[in-house]
């Protein structure tokens, strides 16, 4: 089994003119300090309405393509995913009809990244890549490079970002290059640098180095702690990680306890598919302590999630079928886990995610060699070995 890695405040009344500036200006400005303050689901219709207020506005303005930008970041904040990629799809049109200039770039550039971190978090690896290999070149070849200010942050969060998709992909040599090259940069608001500590801190996990992962995880805790303060997401999302590194190290008590304190932050949320990792994990810890009747329901919850929230064929959904197929596995319901591997198996090799695709193929190896079909065990061996040979 494998684990996954705001304040009210009262909004100033707009007043709505004939003149669409003034009136974008409002919605605009409002939306955003909604947005800035955690309240998503304030902000969405009041950056839907001047994006819509933003057409009456002279073609090409950069308003246009900021309010796009803007209303992707809040679709993608309340885990409305594919919304954000069609917003971000829109504002790089918007950035493409102005002339080329320092905002013009760095604006293309951060739609470029932010789109690329929603088709991430769809688990489309290769779009994910292209579209953040074309942010970041397009900073270095208009002299936006690692030159401080504004374009070093916006380079380091797009190598971090790539790493992301490396390490997701299974690729831990590129993801190790890219934290590398993000890290040597040097030049990271208080957030991009515990974002920066959070990836490293999970690539260690990937490496099999528990204690290197938990002490990244920690500064990473202060860092956004400091920055954002301790019910944020983002710092929830360092603590998971860090439970998650405990957990690997057998301090399952110490794990379970951030967990839920996390869980408690998560629920607050409007978007619910961040709370399904740490019930996946919540469901590994309760099983490792056998308490299979509180693991079960844990592990089933968090499928849900994924596949309400990230479709029936994303990958997370295959490490929670995994996971609920070693559960079945261990109490000898074989049957069962082996209907749950095999779908898992099939999600994962159309995702590719080799590193999972191998993983699970090994579990259901096993499962075969124990109830004595080691016909099919070898055949599936074999081929998982071809397909194992034929990646690039």
């Amino acid at each position: 089994m494998k684990p996954i890695s705001a304040a009210f405040f009262a909004l100033p009344l707009i007043a709505y003119t004939a003149d669409p500036a003034v009136e974008w200006r409002g919605l605009h400005g409002v939306g955003v300090a909604a947005y800035a303050a955690g309240q998503f689901s304030r902000a969405l219709p009041l950056l839907e309405r001047a994006a819509e207020t933003a057409r009456a506005l002279p073609k090409p303005d950069a308003r246009r393509a900021r309010t796009w930008n803007d209303l992707g970041a809040v679709r993608y904040a309340l885990g409305n995913h594919e919304a954000a990629v069609v917003a971000y799809r829109i504002a790089l049109e918007e950035w493409l009809a102005l002339p080329t200039g320092r905002e013009q770039i760095h604006g293309r550039a951060a739609t470029l990244n932010n789109w690329s971190v929603a088709e991430r978090r769809l688990a489309r690896y290769p779009e994910a890549e292209r579209l953040a290999g074309h942010a970041l070149a397009l900073l270095a070849g208009n002299g936006l490079g690692p030159d401080g200010g504004v374009s070093g942050v916006q380079r380091t969060r797009v190598l971090q970002n790539l790493a992301e998709v490396a390490r997701l992909r299974g690729d831990l040599d590129a993801a190790t290059a890219a934290l590398a090259h993000a890290t040597a940069a040097g030049q990271v608001d208080p957030v991009a640098a515990g974002n920066l500590l959070l990836t490293r801190a999970a690539l260690a996990l990937e490496q099999g180095a528990p204690d290197a992962a938990g002490a990244l995880a920690g500064r990473a805790i202060g860092t956004l702690r400091d920055a954002v303060g301790e019910d944020d997401p983002r710092t929830a999302s360092a603590r998971s990680t860090l439970a998650v590194a405990l957990f690997r190290q057998g301090r399952l008590g110490e794990a379970e306890t951030i967990l839920r304190a996390v869980a408690a932050v998560y629920r607050a949320q409007p978007d619910p598919e961040p709370l399904a990792a740490v019930l996946n994990n919540l469901g590994l810890i309760r099983s490792a302590r056998s308490d299979d009747a509180e693991a079960e329901p844990l592990l089933r919850r968090a499928i849900a999630i994924w596949e309400e929230r990230l479709g029936p064929r994303h990958p997370n959904v295959a490490r929670g079928l995994e996971n609920l197929g070693d559960l079945f596995a261990a109490q000898g319901k074989s049957s069962g886990a082996e209907k749950l591997y095999r779908r898992a198996l099939a999600i994962a090799a159309e995702s590719g995610s080799a590193g999972l695709r191998d993983e699970i193929a090994a579990a259901l190896t096993r499962l075969l060699e124990t109830n004595g079909r080691t016909v099919e065990a070898r055949r599936l061996r074999s081929l998982n070995s071809q397909s194992v040979r034929s990646q690039p």
